[in-house]
């Protein structure tokens, strides 16, 4: 796994926790946590997987929605064998609302 990671929304700005966002049917949330990434072993495809972060943002009336991201790391061969030390993960379904707009 990566020694180092971070969380992209839609637009390619970095979302942290605590970030207020646009999500679900463009309502106004906060991010209130972002798993870790982590890998397992698929039995059945005889190899392992990787699991990408979850970002959970809770809107106003408390609800919760869990988004998923993927992984959008650029690897060169500069990285192997090893794997990049920094991932950046993409969360498609989240926007983070900039300073100033919300």
């Amino acid at each position: 796994m990566p020694s180092s990671f971070e969380i992209r929304d839609c637009n390619g700005r970095t979302l942290k926790v605590g970030d207020p966002v646009l999500a679900g049917d463009d309502a106004y949330g906060m991010v209130i946590e972002i798993s870790e990434p982590d890998g397992d072993y698929d039995d059945e495809a005889g190899r392992a997987v990787e699991i990408c972060p979850v970002v959970v943002v809770q809107f106003d009336d408390h609800s919760t929605d869990r988004n998923s991201t993927y992984n959008d790391t650029q690897v060169t061969w500069a990285d192997y064998p090893d794997g990049p030390w920094h991932s950046i993960y993409v969360c498609d379904d989240v926007e983070k609302i900039a300073e100033g707009n919300s």
